[in-house]
C-alpha cells in the first residue's frame, strides 16, 4: 500500500511537471533532473556546527577545537561532511548559554553547569563524556614569585584558609571555594584577575592544572613572572560536558557517536596526551598536597562518586587530603 501510494504521488508530480513544461517549453527530463538533484543536494547538506570558542579560558580552546574535529571526523562515514565554524567574539556566560539555546548564532559550547538567568536545561542536549578525564577540578595555584614561600609551607587545610584566593564572580568555582570556607576575592573578568594578583589583592589564583602552566608561560613571554605552586592544590568534582542546542539534535547525536568511536579506538587518549601529557608528568613529579573539597552544585552522592573516581584514576600522582 505504501509503495502504491508513493507511486501515485510520483505519477501525479510527474504529470504536473509535464503540464508545466509543456506550457513553458522546458524539457521534461530537465525538470525531473532538477527535482531529483535538488533533493539529493538537500539530503547531502553538511552538518553545520557553530562552536563558541570562548566559553572557557584560553588554555583549553585548542584542545576543545581539536576534540570537536576528532568527533566530527570519526563520524564522517555515517553522517557525511561537516562545517566547523568558530564564533570568537566575547559573550558573557549568560549570553553564551542563551545563544546556545537559540541555536542561531552558536549551537555548541563546552560547559560545567547550566544555571543562571534565562537558562533552561530543556533547551540543550548535554553530552556527558570525560572531556578532561576529571582533571578540570584539580586546581593548581598561579602565584607571583614572592608568594611561593607562603604556599610552600601549606600542608594543612588550616594554613590554606589563612590565604586569599582570586576568582571571577560568575564562575561556579567562587561558590565552591566559599562553601568550603576558603577566603575569595572576586573580579568581574578573567583578565582583571591577573592585574589584581599583581597588586597583591589576593595570594593565589586557582586554575585547572591542565591550563595553569600554559597561562604562566604566556605571561612570561610578556615579561611577567608568574609561577605555579608545585606542592599544593585543591580538587572538587567539576566535570565538563558539551552543550548542544536542542534545536540541533542531529549534531548532538553525531558528536556523541564520534566521541564514543574515538574513545574505543584510542584516538581520544592520543589527543589528550598531545595536549596534556606534559601536565600529567608534572603532577607525578610534584605529588602535591591536594585538598578534596565539596561541590555544592552537586548532590552528596554525585560528589562521592566523582571524587572516588578521581582518586582511583589519579590518586597515585598526589597526596589527597579529605576536608571535613
Amino acid at each position: 500500500m505504501a509503495i502504491y501510494t508513493r507511486y501515485m504521488l510520483l505519477s501525479k508530480t510527474l504529470r504536473s511537471l509535464n503540464a508545466a513544461c509543456c506550457r513553458s517549453a522546458i524539457p521534461i527530463w530537465l525538470a525531473v533532473c532538477s527535482l531529483v538533484f535538488g533533493q539529493l543536494a538537500c539530503a547531502a547538506a553538511p552538518t553545520n556546527v557553530k562552536f563558541y570558542t570562548r566559553s572557557n579560558t584560553i588554555g583549553f580552546q585548542p584542545y576543545q577545537s581539536d576534540l570537536l574535529s576528532l568527533a566530527l571526523e570519526k563520524s564522517r562515514p555515517k553522517y557525511g561532511d561537516y562545517r566547523l565554524n568558530y564564533y570568537t567574539d566575547p559573550l558573557s556566560p549568560a549570553r553564551a548559554k542563551l545563544e546556545t539555546q537559540k541555536g542561531q548564532l552558536i549551537n555548541v559550547i563546552f560547559a560545567t553547569e547550566w544555571q543562571g538567568t534565562y537558562t533552561d536545561k530543556d533547551k540543550i542536549i548535554a553530552i556527558e563524556f570525560p572531556v578532561l578525564k576529571g582533571l578540570l577540578g584539580m586546581r593548581s595555584f598561579v602565584v607571583q614569585q614572592h608568594t611561593l614561600d607562603k604556599l610552600h609551607s601549606v600542608d594543612t587545610f588550616a594554613k590554606l584558609q589563612a590565604l586569599k584566593a582570586g576568582q571571577v564572580s560568575t564562575w561556579p568555582d567562587t561558590k565552591i571555594l566559599s562553601y568550603n570556607k576558603l577566603p575569595v576575592i572576586t573580579a568581574d573578568t578573567y583578565g582583571n584577575l591577573f592585574e589584581m594578583l599583581g597588586h597583591k589583592r589576593f595570594d593565589y589564583l586557582p586554575l585547572s592544572i591542565l591550563e595553569s602552566y600554559t597561562v604562566t608561560e604566556e605571561f612570561k613571554e610578556g615579561g611577567i613572572d608568574l609561577q605555579v605552586a608545585p606542592n599544593v592544590a585543591v580538587f572538587y568534582p567539576l566535570p565538563m560536558f558539551i552543550a548542544v542546542s536542542a534545536t540541533e539534535p542531529e549534531i548532538a547525536q553525531r558528536l556523541e557517536y564520534g566521541l564514543k568511536l574515538a574513545q574505543q579506538d584510542g584516538s581520544f587518549d592520543a589527543l589528550f596526551s598531545v595536549h596534556f601529557e606534559k601536565i600529567e608528568k608534572i603532577i607525578q613529579s610534584n605529588k602535591p598536597h591536594t585538598f578534596i573539597l565539596y561541590n555544592p552544585h552537586f548532590s552528596k552522592t554525585e560528589n562521592d562518586t566523582l571524587t572516588k573516581g578521581y582518586i582511583h584514576s589519579h590518586g597515585s600522582m598526589l597526596k589527597p587530603h579529605l576536608v571535613p
